[in-house]
């Protein structure tokens, strides 16, 4: 603000700022950079992860809010004239057939015009006739064929038949999943074998659930169910359509974190631009003092310089942040996520620059005539060498030149590491993230190779998984076989009693596992139960349950201790049933965690019983091995074991096979986006201290111009003084290496550690030495080049010319 009786000197300021912009072309460069840099991941990050929002959004708006499942073609009439239902679509899913190591799944999806998404044709049509077909083109890929629209593919399904189609349709989900849909006309779905005898799943939408909380959807999905005879564990909310009823700051606290992350980076740097500039135009603002020039109006030049700059770099970085979010997620772009994320984030980055230069500009208007006249590119006093005398060379003149202003160097090297540091984490996230890892998470964790009993077989046996364990092709002379395998180390057998239970008026499917003695040793520190000893729990019939929240989730109602339980089963030739009590449960999840807790927890259903007490159950010998686990020697006989498993599975139709392997490739495409997205931000992260590496050894030289000539006119030679000039950029770099290194280091394992104790177990820490490598050659390599070429730039004119100019 003016004062009335105060010249208004704003204009002189504005026109000072512009020439100052002029003289230092190649530090606006680099300062509009690092601000693009800054606001482009900002901005990226911040409308990539609300496009996705909008995209789902978007998704939700065509897909079904509730699914009921196993209902008759009655219970559909009356569910297409509840008021409460806006629209709905008809389907039918068959039962699914495994074919090797991956799974059809035949099913209808009733064609009429709707907002509920229907299967996406991109090439042909949907089925009409009931010998048409269309499939996903990912099942193509798998089986090898380059079907067109109109021959004829075949499927061998769960039963043993074979049945031939027209192809008359393609779909092209992107899906990488190793089950494949198959779809149906609903001639077929009426008269076809595979699903004439399958009820109803009707999808639905629901009036006005967008309104709705969370709450009052359930209540409302529930009353329909109710209101038509639909039990409740044949509702199926949509999970993602219930949680965006509910705030979720999940996604835009990891994008906050991160953004506060880079703006961080991008203060430090942009503060040791503007540090490193004004000390080295120290000489430039005395002149302005001794013409005239307040403190303040100082201030107010550099701040406008700062300003100028920001309005390039910042419209240029949330320009380059849109278009990479438009790019990654085109289907969610919105102009008004644009509006509303990249408004507040110019807002915020404006506010971190004016930050960044206010110490600077400080410092500037802090400056005397005096001071500035005595300053060569040092503000702090220098001591006393305790030496007189000291031998000269390039590399003595350089750390010299580095301990005139201890504090320009520590910045330096600071806002250096600061970027490289998180390079260092981002990378240290990546090396740890092992992909072999990632797909042992689960039951996989202790072996190589599942071989369990298929479900094809289960489907056509009317006993289900209890009729096919009655010839138990799990049994010794499978064992024998398999152990002497060369490769195979170990065997975990994993067991089930397949059952029905009836409780609180509901009869289900499920199964039970036992655990023996030993096992209830490490089993009873996270039960909650009152007896603490098996022998107890074996006399008093007690059963355990697990996950119970789920099963709260699912049927609306918990498993209550102390009540009972009837239980049904098939002992091998009759049925037989009794009642056990609840004893306890286990809901703490580092159960599952525990390597002594693994069989009784790794392929557990809602129930836990001793096996003392199961083997009361059945005729004494009777085999209820459900699954095998193998431990292998994998990283040097993988082909070999895995030929020779896959000889003696094929030789029983009850068993399928699954290896490492396979579980490495379905979840290939998940550890390929998460390797692009860590290696482009740590790239961009790295700019950062590339930007202010190359900021501070060009300005070092570019404004020592007088210094470097005047000891070239004593006699340094053209090698000598490049010599120098490099190992001054030497000590910054190898200082930042340093640093980086170490500090990137122990935060990274620091990460790791944080991110084990809450689950992630398939991080395994490992310090990434190939990215450390790279990026210390990186930070080598530049000074070198970078210097050079100034030098090369600077020694263009003669030490004459250089020293009448005047800075």
């Amino acid at each position: 603000m003016t004062w009335p009786f105060e010249n208004d000197t704003s204009a002189i300021t504005k026109k000072l700022a512009k020439n100052s912009l002029k003289s230092g072309k190649m530090r606006n460069i680099l300062i509009i950079l690092t601000i693009s840099l800054s606001v482009a991941l900002m901005s990226g990050l911040a409308l990539y992860i609300a496009s996705m929002q909008t995209a789902n959004s978007r998704q939700l708006e065509n897909l079904q809010q509730v699914f009921f499942y196993d209902i008759t073609e009655q219970q559909c009439d009356t569910l297409r004239q509840d008021s409460r239902i806006s629209e709905m679509r008809v389907t039918k899913y068959g039962k699914r057939s495994e074919i090797e190591n991956y799974v059809i799944w035949p099913m209808y999806i009733e064609q009429s015009e709707g907002k509920i998404q229907s299967a996406e044709i991109s090439e042909g049509q949907y089925p009409m006739s009931e010998n048409e077909v269309a499939v996903d083109v990912s099942y193509l890929d798998r089986i090898g064929e380059n079907l067109k629209i109109g021959d004829t593919v075949s499927f061998s399904f769960y039963d043993g038949t074979q049945e031939s189609f027209v192809l008359s349709g393609l779909t092209d989900t992107g899906s990488t999943s190793d089950v494949y849909p198959v779809y149906f006309s609903e001639r077929y779905a009426e008269r076809g074998s595979q699903l004439k005898d399958t009820l109803f799943v009707a999808a639905a939408q629901i009036q006005d659930a967008r309104s709705m909380t969370a709450d009052e959807f359930l209540d409302t999905i529930h009353a329909i169910g109710a209101d038509c005879n639909i039990d409740r564990p044949s509702i199926g909310e949509n999970s993602a359509f219930v949680q965006s009823l509910t705030f979720n700051p999940k996604n835009m606290l990891i994008a906050l974190c991160i953004g506060l992350v880079v703006l961080f980076a991008g203060v430090i740097v942009i503060y040791s631009i503007f540090y490193i500039s004004i000390i080295n135009r120290i000489q430039y603002f005395g002149q302005l003092r001794t013409i005239g020039t307040t403190g303040k109006q100082i201030k107010r030049i550099v701040k406008r310089e700062g300003t100028l700059l920001f309005c390039i770099g910042a419209p240029l970085g949330l320009a380059i942040g849109s278009i990479f979010a438009g790019i990654l997620n085109a289907e969610g772009w919105s102009w008004k996520n644009f509006l509303i994320w990249g408004g507040l984030i110019i807002l915020v980055e404006y506010i971190a620059v004016l930050y960044s230069i206010s110490k600077p500009a400080k410092i500037a208007g802090k400056v005397s005539p005096i001071e500035a006249y005595r300053t060569k590119g040092s503000l702090q006093n220098c001591k006393t060498p305790k030496h007189l005398s000291r031998k000269i060379t390039p590399f003595s003149m350089a750390k010299m030149n580095t301990s005139r202003n201890r504090k320009k160097f520590l910045m330096t090297s600071f806002s250096l590491a600061i970027s490289g540091i998180i390079f260092m984490v981002g990378s240290t996230f990546l090396t740890s993230f092992n992909q072999e890892a990632y797909a042992r998470n689960g039951i996989m964790e202790y072996g190589e190779i599942r071989i369990y009993l298929s479900e094809n077989a289960a489907q056509v046996n009317e006993l289900g998984y209890a009729g096919v364990q009655v010839n138990n092709p799990l049994n010794d002379t499978f064992m024998q076989e398999v152990s002497q395998v060369s490769g195979v180390n170990g065997i975990i057998p994993f067991e089930k009693l397949y059952c029905t239970f009836e409780y609180n008026g509901r009869r289900d499917k499920d199964f039970i596992v036992p655990f023996t003695e030993e096992e209830f040793t490490h089993l009873s520190q996270y039960m909650e139960t009152k007896d603490r000893n098996y022998s107890d729990i074996v006399k008093n019939k007690e059963i355990f349950v697990l996950k119970n929240d789920a099963v709260e989730e699912i049927y609306g109602w918990k498993f209550q201790p102390g009540d009972t339980i009837k239980f049904e089963w098939f002992d091998g030739t009759e049925y037989r049933e009794d009642v056990f009590s609840v004893g306890g449960e286990i809901s703490n999840e580092k159960a599952y965690s525990n390597p002594e807790c693994f069989t009784a927890l790794g392929v557990s259903g809602w129930f836990l019983m001793p096996d003392e007490l199961i083997r009361t159950m059945l005729p004494e010998g009777y085999n209820i091995n459900s699954e095998v686990l193998l431990s292998t020697e994998w990283d040097s006989k993988e082909a070999e074991i895995t030929q020779q498993l896959n000889s003696i599975v094929s030789s029983s139709d009850n068993l399928q096979m699954r290896t490492l392997r396979d579980s490495i490739n379905s979840k290939a495409g998940m550890y390929n986006t998460l390797l692009t997205s860590i290696i482009g931000i740590s790239i961009f992260i790295m700019m950062f201290s590339l930007i202010s590496l190359i900021n501070t050894l060009v300005t070092n030289i570019m404004t020592r111009k007088q210094e470097l000539s005047v000891l070239q006119s004593i006699g340094m030679t053209k090698r000598q003084l490049n010599h120098m000039v490099q190992c001054e950029a030497g000590l910054i770099a190898v200082w930042n290496i340093i640093i980086t290194l170490l500090a990137g280091g122990l935060l990274g394992l620091m990460l790791i550690r944080g991110l084990n104790s809450i689950g992630m177990s398939y991080l395994h820490w490992a310090y990434p030495i190939w990215f450390a490598l790279f990026y210390a050659v990186i930070v080598l390599i530049m000074p070198a080049v970078i210097t050079k070429a100034a030098i090369y730039l600077l020694q263009k004119k003669s030490i004459v010319e250089r020293l009448r100019e005047i800075e």
